[in-house]
This record gives structure tokens, sequence and C-alpha cells, in this order.
């Protein structure tokens, strides 16, 4: 994965495109051919069971891959590089039990590891291509997103159950049922109650997205530089993220007579950067106010 993000880096733009296409279609598509199609194509379509699928967590969270393809929809790239890619993930140390003594190339494991893999290359090939920056402040709105979908899930499976549509040994979902993951197994033994037994892992998901953000972040602090001007000796701290451009705002500083013109890396220098203007951020920028005397006053 890492020599493939490497190798996309290089490529020209529309060739990137056309590999991450490929990637939401390989990953979706595994998707849909292993529950609706139950990995044959000559049992025709169940789409009862793909969308009972939905209900557990990984399954849902795939198949929303083909909206990281809308370019404005930025909290689906920042939820699939923190979430989805983090779930999929799961299955390089937590394999499937009823896996065992199958071989890679059988139909059931290599599918899986088909779309498992595909969900992680996704947002990587992404990100290697300037697409996506992981930004920390999308930390609580996936999060939210992450606790909200599961609290969906947790009432649409109990009225399911109370219909007698389904039983919690027929769900799918990680409500009721932990596939084998040893966390959650743990996290069940200990509280057994549905629901409220994943109420650890959220917090253990809050962390390692905050962790996960560490080597993104980018910090820029804007100095005010106003002499004795209350408004103007502030320090405000933005953040940025890697390779990503950061936009100069004015900050809130305000100096009696002057004007905020711009800008400066030192704390006398001229503008270096205009109001507005976009820059890359590196791993610490400091930078100060430049200041104009007012002719009106």
């Amino acid at each position: 994965m890492v020599l493939s993000c490497l190798a996309v880096a290089k490529l020209p733009r529309k060739w990137q495109d056309l590999l991450i296409v490929i990637s939401v279609v390989i990953c979706s598509s595994a998707i849909f051919y292993r529950f609706a199609m139950g990995l044959s194509w000559k049992g025709g379509l169940d789409l009862k069971t793909l969308l009972m699928q939905q209900l557990q967590v990984c399954n849902f969270n795939f198949i929303l891959l083909p909206l990281m393809l809308i370019p404005k929809f930025k909290l689906a790239r920042q939820y699939s590089f923190y979430f989805s890619m983090f779930a999929a993930a799961t299955t390089l140390v937590a394999l499937n039990p009823r896996w065992g003594g199958a071989n890679w190339y059988e139909p059931i494991v290599f599918n899986s590891w088909l779309y498992h893999s595909f969900a992680m290359i996704c947002p990587l090939w992404m990100f290697a291509s300037g697409r996506l920056r992981p930004e920390r402040k999308y930390i609580l709105p996936v999060s939210g997103c992450v606790f909200g979908y599961f609290t969906l899930v947790y009432v649409i499976s109990e009225i399911l159950k109370s219909a007698g549509i389904m039983a919690e040994n027929q769900s799918f979902s990680y409500i009721y049922n932990t596939d084998g993951i040893p966390i959650l197994s743990t996290f069940h033994k200990l509280i057994g109650v549905p629901y409220w037994h994943l109420a650890p892992a959220f917090v253990i998901v809050v962390i390692f997205f905050f962790l996960l953000s560490l080597p993104f972040t980018r910090t820029i602090l804007l100095v005010g530089n106003g002499g004795l001007s209350a408004r103007a000796k502030g320090v405000k701290k933005l953040y940025g993220t890697t390779r990503c451009d950061l936009k100069l705002l004015e900050g809130g500083f305000e100096r009696e007579g002057y004007t905020l013109v711009g800008w400066s890396d030192v704390p006398d220098g001229e503008v270096k950067y205009a109001l507005g203007e976009t820059i890359n951020v590196s791993r610490k920028m400091q930078l100060y106010a430049v200041w104009e005397a007012r002719s009106d006053i």
C-alpha cells in the first residue's frame, strides 16, 4: 500500500482520478457481489441480505466510499479516512474465526480481503494525490456520525426484533455480535448489554482519531504585533494539515489608527503574505501582523 501511494503521487492527475474511481468501484462491487449475490452469478439478487448487512458497520461504511468522489463533500472524505479505513484495517489484526483453515484464494476469503483492502487504499490514494488532508476539526463530526450510526442501527434492530423480522442471533450488527473481534468481545463479556457494550469502543475510537491526526497537524501562530494595543498584542493559533493551504485571515486583530495590511515572518518585516493569500503551512509557523498608519486620522 505504501509503494502504491508513492506511485500514485507521481502519476498525472487523470490517471490518479482513474485509479481512485476504480478503487471505489472494486470495493463497492465486492460488497455487492458477496452480500447481494452470495458470491455467485447464478443465484440472483438477495437485496434483503444486502440491506441487513448494512447494519454491520464495516459493510455500511465501505459502501459509502462513492461519496468520496464528490469534491465538495469534505465530511465524506474525512469520514472515510478516519473511520472507514480504520474499520477496514481491523481485518489485518482480527481475522474472522470462520475463515479458519481456508485458503486465501477461496471466494469468501479473497472477496473479503478485496473490499477491505480497497477500503483502505482509496482514502490513502486520495491523500497521496493531494485530494484529501486529514483535518483535526473533523474528528468530532466524524465521531458524531459513528455514534449516530450505531444508535440508529440499535433502534432499527430493536424495531425489527419487535416485529419478528429478525432475532439477535440473525443480526449482522456489532450491536449484538462482535464477529470475533477481540476488543469488542472483551467489552461484550464485561458489560453484556447490547449497544451499551460499545460505549468504551467509542472512547477508544475518538482517542485513535486524535492520535491519527497528530502526524498531519500543522500549527500557525498569528501574532498581533501591535505595540500597546490590547486587541493587537494577542496571539491566535490556527491549524492546517500536511501540505494543506491555509488562508490567512485578519485574526480579529485591531490597532487604533492603523490598518492591517498583511503578515511577515519577522516582527519588523515587510509584508510577505497578503491578507487572504493561500500558503502552504510548514510544521510550525509564526507570522507577525504588518500595520500601516491610516491617512484619514
